[in-house]
């Protein structure tokens, strides 16, 4: 029999299993997954921050050289812009760019017409439900993310 625990961890493998399925399927539509475009994810930490290619390079857990190739063709798309570090000159800065922003709504725009898409076979009882659990989903991850 299972415990507590070992049902919780079930359950969270069998949603990310869902979400590679919603994934799956938008892929089929032409629709790239956010997660597997290195260059949505660090647009999005630029929302929030300008930082130094080593930091960007760190939180994607990417090389220096892998990181230099990926900020050049973001520079180059006209998404991000490079600066000297105003303390230090030997530190490149990266911020984004109006287009970079604009890039980044469009992707949310797509994603969220893709889950709608996902989610359309559902009933209005199931998606009630859906609606509350990830209400207390993302309750407790704030919790477990100290927020």
């Amino acid at each position: 029999m299972e415990n507590r625990s070992e049902k919780i961890e079930n359950s969270l493998v069998y949603l990310i299993r869902v979400f590679q399925i919603m994934r799956d399927r938008a892929c089929k539509f032409g629709v790239r997954s956010p997660l597997m475009d290195p260059s949505y994810v660090i647009l999005s930490f630029l929302i929030k921050e300008e930082l130094p290619i080593s930091e960007i390079g760190k939180r994607l857990q990417r090389s220096k050289p892998n990181m230099t190739a990926i900020i050049n063709r973001l520079i180059k798309e006209g998404t991000v812009q490079k600066l000297t570090d105003k303390n230090d000159r030997r530190i490149t800065r990266v911020i984004i760019t109006q287009k970079g922003r604009e890039y980044i709504e469009n992707r949310k725009r797509t994603v969220r017409k893709s889950v709608r898409e996902n989610l359309e076979t559902l009933s209005n009882e199931d998606l009630d439900i859906l609606h509350k659990s990830l209400e207390n989903v993302n309750r407790i991850a704030s919790k477990i993310n100290g927020d």
